[in-house]
């Protein structure tokens, strides 16, 4: 991952598109403003905008190409890598505090994501929620490589994405949210297809190694319920 904001290559132009329409579902509509971490091409937070999620969406994305697309759908876009640039100098007082922060696949592509994380929670109004969503790395398409063959291979794309600087897992993300003094209040699983079938009938007792991604969502210790 480039540590100054970048232009993307065609090859890497559909990962900026993602509407990552499913982490909705972990937001509350209504007037609220929402920042969104790695916006991309803004494709979410548009989506936020046009179904009554939110009133307001502030992006920050790494990728120049996308933030300008970005800039044309949302409020407001900075093009920064947070790798170099605190969460601080490109939020200025007063309008800096979320009803929602969201980091959908951002985390661990950071070199302290546990500073990050601690710096966004300073940004939330007094109810606000962070929500995000991480790869387990626990998940059998990593473990069993590794035990059977010893292979870490990273690709393209996916939980071994060649980009991922930090890898979690489900005991290690809770960790991080509590460490940036955040209280978790959801904690569900992302299961793709057939793996659902296989997680109702092992009566859950596989879900670390079938879940592709976590969805964590926290909020201040002082506003949980």
């Amino acid at each position: 991952m480039s540590l100054t904001p970048v232009e993307h290559s065609n090859t890497s132009a559909n990962y900026y598109q993602n509407r990552r329409e499913n982490i909705a579902q972990f937001i509350s509509k209504g007037n609220n403003r929402i920042l969104d971490i790695g916006c991309g091409a803004g494709n979410f937070g548009s989506f936020l905008k046009q179904n009554n999620y939110a009133s307001e969406v502030i992006g920050i994305e790494i990728d120049r190409t996308a933030a300008d697309e970005a800039l044309t759908k949302l409020d407001q876009v900075h093009c920064a890598d947070l790798n170099r640039t605190r969460i601080s100098e490109l939020l200025i007082p007063p309008t800096n505090s979320f009803d929602f922060v969201v980091c959908a696949d951002v985390l661990e592509h950071l070199i302290d994501p546990w500073q990050t994380l601690y710096d966004l929670s300073t940004h939330l109004t007094p109810t606000g929620k962070l929500v995000a969503s991480i790869p387990n790395v626990r998940h059998w398409t990593v473990w069993l490589p590794l035990i059977m063959n010893g292979k870490w291979n990273y690709v393209d794309a996916g939980i071994m994405d060649r980009t991922h600087l930090r890898f979690f897992t489900k005991i290690s993300i809770q960790e991080l949210f509590t460490t940036a003094g955040l209280d978790i209040i959801e904690l569900r699983p992302l299961i793709g297809g057939k793996w659902k079938l296989v997680d109702q009938f092992s009566l859950q007792l596989l879900r670390d190694f079938i879940t592709v991604q976590w969805v964590i969502v926290g909020t201040h210790k002082a506003t949980s319920i």
